[in-house]
């Protein structure tokens, strides 16, 4: 009985810490709206790092194509995952699903600050674009290409459907999957860098990192009780990948805190509309679809 006690704090805890997740992109929408009543004069973006919104719209498609090809598999997916995983031969697709609830409402998360003014943002995107964001972008969308063509164009079996080196359709899609990951977990370190240039974190509230913060606890805690139930800390953390991203968060968070307390003072004075400028929104100016860049630094 305690063990069934446990296990249920436990799944109770990881949907809460899914839940929280399903909101914290629209924190960040509601701090856009809020710097656009408080400084009209900002860009687009109101100092949400470019990297991390470009970054959040390729790791949400790739999740999204991810979800989508298993659960609506074709018949030669399903024979290569009886094939690939022979322990649990047939799709969980109800677990993969879930998914989509979060990956939909952070794609549209982004679009509620990309659109309203769109050719604005789209100028900013385009400028504010760091080369380093642009290798990592090239690089993942390189590999999938490369992923694709190899289990799906070269030399491919007719009758397992298997690919060069081995590779199966099957692989593609959950490289998919490690890719919308590694974009997701490098997607927060760009808005430190803007954090840091601005000297505020009037994009990034507390409310915002607090949220971070008690999603990867309740993932954490789950765990732990699992742990309890099974007696077993490797059996709790069978799929490791969860549990480091958890503690991968925790870390992220504490940066965050450090900033909200470095800054405290500039971005109290910010949101008192007491103090306009800011160096993320000089040298930037679009004038009917013109863009403009002066000493433009790269973020």
């Amino acid at each position: 009985m305690l063990k069934g006690f446990l296990l249920f704090i436990s799944n109770a805890l990881f949907a809460g810490g899914y839940v929280v997740d399903f909101v914290i992109p629209h924190i960040l929408v509601l701090n856009v709206i809020r710097t656009r009543r408080l400084r009209p004069e900002a860009p687009p973006l109101k100092g949400v790092s470019v990297d991390y919104v470009i970054f959040t719209i390729q790791s949400t498609l790739y999740r999204l194509l991810f979800v989508l090809c298993y659960v609506f598999p074709t018949a030669t997916v399903v024979r290569q995952n009886a094939a690939r995983y022979p322990l649990t031969p047939s799709i969980d697709k109800a677990r993969i699903a879930a998914d989509l609830p979060y990956t939909l409402s952070t794609l549209f998360s982004v679009g509620l600050i990309v659109v309203p003014d769109f050719a604005g943002a789209r100028a900013q995107l385009r400028l504010r674009f760091s080369t380093i964001a642009k290798w990592l972008t090239g690089c993942t969308l390189a590999l999938v290409i490369l992923v694709y063509i190899l289990s799906c164009r070269v030399h491919v079996d007719p009758i397992t459907g298997q690919g060069y080196w081995g590779l199966f359709q099957i692989d593609l899609i959950d490289l998919l999957k490690g890719v919308s990951d590694l974009l997701e977990i490098a997607r927060y370190w760009p808005q430190v860098v803007v954090n840091w240039e601005e000297a505020n974190t009037v994009a990034w509230s507390k409310p915002l990192t607090y949220s971070l913060l008690v999603s990867a606890g309740m993932y954490l805690l789950s765990y732990m009780f699992r742990a309890l139930a099974t007696g077993s800390f490797v059996l709790a953390v069978r799929q490791p990948g969860g549990f480091l991203h958890a503690l991968y968060m925790v870390v992220v968070c504490s940066v965050f805190f450090l900033q909200h307390y470095l800054y405290k003072d500039a971005t109290n004075r910010l949101l008192r509309g007491l103090d306009k400028r800011s160096t993320e929104f000089d040298d930037f100016e679009i004038d009917d679809g013109i863009e403009e860049r002066i000493q433009l630094t790269p973020v």
